[in-house]
């Protein structure tokens, strides 16, 4: 069973990792999703 499910716990670490690796560059500009409506309501 664990040796079965191992490849898919890689693929979901992988995964994960790719979308903060990406969402990273995103935050730093402050176009993420999340931060858009704080930055309206500050303006």
């Amino acid at each position: 069973m664990l040796v079965a499910e191992l490849p898919l716990v890689f693929l979901v670490l992988g995964a994960v990792e790719l979308a903060v690796l990406a969402r990273a560059p995103v935050q730093e500009l402050g176009l993420a999703p999340e931060l858009e409506p704080v930055a309206l309501v500050q303006v």
